[in-house]
């Protein structure tokens, strides 16, 4: 929770293109030039904590052993913690923090990536399992799913799409200057940010339902984030109803903003998951089908 967009987020939209003189030996020969390379522009605030609060704010139930601030200032806290102590990722993450250059956030881009993609058929199974263990209904973990292989396939796009960016850039310098490769940049922020909006809003849909559901299930801070038995029952219904809405209309932005990007190996896709996960789900799908037609 937390782990993508409290970086992710910064170390792409806010990229500047930085110019410098470069001087190469060839031979006994002596070469200056400028060469282009892009880099996170200097970044302010806490995204943690700005990650927290759009969570927390995003709910309106939120139960009297709570209090905002402190539920925020927690969650930032533990966004944090796991993002620098994730077992895969950390050390990109540090490596980011320490120095933030152009290198270090295409490294991070790309390793979350590929970290959502490895374990998106682990994280569609746990879906099922907690499906099977609670009284929730069906669409909320098909909404799940669906999220999780959209922000694969986001993921994936985004890295695609930042590729393709550096070599527009220089080419752009090589023909135009540093004028060139500002016009192009500014061509591609304008390009993804629909998508980048896309994703940040499925994904607090994403996480706002789950703390939801873990704070109407916890007695103190201390119990936020344990395995416990979770019941609807203990969840205002409107206001579970209404996350849950925009989880789903969320979901359906993403994927509509993912239509105007067709990333390289297409065929490869990390969004794939194997096919008795796959099975599953359909079958729980169709299960969900047959008991509709039932109580019709």
């Amino acid at each position: 929770m937390g782990l993508i967009p409290a970086l992710i987020r910064p170390s792409l939209d806010n990229l500047q293109p930085f110019e410098e003189t470069v001087e190469k030996r060839m031979g006994n020969l002596r070469v200056t030039g400028r060469q282009i390379s892009l880099r996170p522009s200097p970044t302010t605030g806490d995204h943690s904590r700005l990650s927290a609060w759009a969570m927390v704010e995003s709910i309106r139930d939120i139960p009297p052993q709570f209090e905002r601030e402190k539920l925020a200032d927690f969650m930032a806290a533990h966004i944090r913690k796991s993002v620098e102590g994730h077992p895969e990722l950390g050390k990109y993450v540090k490596s980011f923090q320490d120095k933030q250059t152009e290198e270090t956030s295409a490294k991070l881009v790309s390793k979350v990536a590929q970290y959502s993609s490895k374990h998106l058929d682990e994280a569609l199974a746990s879906d099922l399992s907690d499906f099977l263990s609670s009284n929730f209904p069906f669409t909320l973990f098909d909404e799940f799913s669906l999220f999780r292989r959209a922000y694969a396939r986001f993921l994936a796009t985004i890295v695609d799409a930042r590729e393709k960016l550096s070599m527009h850039v220089m080419m752009a310098h090589r023909s135009r200057g540093i004028q060139g490769s500002k016009m192009q940049l500014q061509h591609f922020k304008e390009k993804v940010a629909p998508l980048l909006v896309a994703g940040d809003l499925a994904w607090l849909s994403f996480v706002s339902i789950q703390l939801y559901i873990d704070i109407k299930h916890s007695d103190t801070y201390g119990d936020l984030g344990t395995d416990k038995p979770c019941t609807i029952d203990k969840l205002e219904r409107g206001e579970y109803d209404r996350l849950f809405l925009e989880l789903a209309n969320h979901n359906d932005d993403l994927r509509q903003e993912l239509a105007k990007f067709v990333p390289r190996g297409l065929s490869e896709k990390p969004a794939d998951v194997s096919i008795r996960v796959n099975t599953a789900w359909l079958e729980m799908n169709q299960l969900r089908a047959e008991s509709w037609e039932l109580k019709a």
